[in-house]
């Protein structure tokens, strides 16, 4: 009975794949290491696997904000509405919220847009009509 290593050895050569028996001898190698320093088997584990999430996670934000289409249709006909408040002067501070009764105002005497929706961002700093 011929040795298992050397009959896929033997059988990776006659596909003519060198790279394959290369690389399975190799993968071989670091696992053998790997189990003979657990500390640094760890300290590697501990250091790539944070840092693999963040990229992860970092991407899957850039692929969402920026590399994707917005989910809607024509987003440059998109503008954006807010109420002014002349007596103090005051524009679109951070906290300040747009009330129900103005917004339902606003969409049933609204004849420019096709539509004024109460968006997440809307929805999220004020209440929810």
């Amino acid at each position: 009975a011929a040795d298992p290593e050397e009959w896929l050895h033997a059988m990776l050569a006659h596909l003519r794949v060198p790279w394959l028996a290369d690389l399975f001898v190799d993968t071989r190698f670091g696992w053998r290491m790997l189990r003979r320093s657990p500390g640094f088997t760890c300290a590697a584990l501990l250091t790539l696997a944070p840092g693999i999430g963040a990229n992860t996670a970092m991407f899957g934000v850039a692929d969402g904000v920026l590399l994707r289409p917005p989910p809607f249709d024509h987003p440059q006909r998109l503008f954006w509405i807010y109420g002014i408040n002349c007596r103090l002067r005051l524009t679109r501070l951070p906290g300040c919220r747009c009330r129900p009764a103005n917004f339902l105002d606003w969409r049933r005497h609204c004849r420019t847009f096709e539509s004024i929706p109460w968006s997440s961002f809307a929805a999220n700093h004020g209440s929810n009509p």
